[in-house]
């Protein structure tokens, strides 16, 4: 089986998921780097964002040191520099994927965005057979997914076809639903692909969102492989969303509030 990984250029979350696979003998045939940076954000996102600095300060997520350098790191220019040029500049290039995978003999191509002929041309001729979607600045769309024969697979936080787009694990625990990852097809539509596979989790009593999302991130690894063996096998078939529900909007600070303290109260 070949699998490549679509990425940014500062990735952990790609390092981790590489070395997992290899661990379970399954090698990345390459990893396509999107070199470019968004600076322009809708105003759902720009929602989203705000009210997670803000829970994520009140909940004390992060060390006021980690607050101060996240807030660094955000601004357009700084990031936009990190992004493109982090292999090439010293102590930082520790954090470079590409030189995380030139340190496992993985091919690395770099283009300045997924969506793009140069991205669909390199999974077509190296005859990929699925590609995992690790991070992105850009929603995915044509061309790269104008040849149907590209399967991307997303690692969703919230069980299709239920709920959708931003904020989908909060909105699962309000509405008492279950909590997970899903892993789907990418086509046009926002998390609107074939589903694969739902991952449940059962979050622990006096667990908040923040607790909730970790736990998450612990089984994506293991669901990406687990979709990959299983499509292989024949034991996971794509199933169609026949129904799209509407798209989540973004949870204000004030609900994400509301919802961790009901949660961290349970005993």
């Amino acid at each position: 089986m070949k699998v490549s990984i679509l990425a940014k250029s500062i990735c952990p979350a790609t390092e981790s998921l590489i070395d997992f696979l290899a661990d379970k003998g399954l090698q990345t045939d390459c990893v396509i780097i999107e070199r470019n940076s968004r600076k322009r954000f809708s105003d759902n996102e720009k929602a989203y964002r705000d009210a997670h600095t803000r829970f994520n300060n009140v909940t004390n997520y992060y060390s006021r040191f980690k607050r101060i350098k996240k807030a660094f790191w955000n601004s357009s220019v700084i990031s936009g520099i990190m992004y493109k040029h982090v292999y090439y500049i010293p102590v930082i290039n520790r954090f470079s994927l590409r030189r995380f995978c030139n340190r496992r003999d993985i091919p690395v191509f770099e283009v300045k965005k997924h969506s793009s002929v140069n991205t669909r041309d390199i999974i077509t001729k190296r005859g990929i057979e699925y590609t995992l979607l690790l991070s992105s600045n850009w929603l995915l769309k044509a061309p790269l997914l104008d040849n149907g024969d590209i399967k991307i697979i997303n690692g969703h936080s919230g069980k299709l076809p239920n709920h959708r787009g931003l904020d989908s694990m909060p909105w699962s625990v309000k509405n008492s639903d279950e909590v997970g990852l899903t892993t789907h097809f990418i086509n046009e539509k926002i998390d609107g692909g074939d589903i694969l596979k739902f991952y449940e989790i059962k979050p622990k009593k006096g667990m908040g969102l923040n607790d909730i999302h970790g736990e998450i991130l612990k089984i994506r690894n293991y669901a990406f492989y687990d979709t990959l063996m299983g499509l292989s096998s024949g034991e996971i078939l794509p199933k169609p969303q026949t129904e799209l529900y509407p798209l989540h909007i973004s949870m204000s600070f004030n609900q994400l509030i509301e919802i961790n303290s009901a949660l961290i109260s349970e005993q």
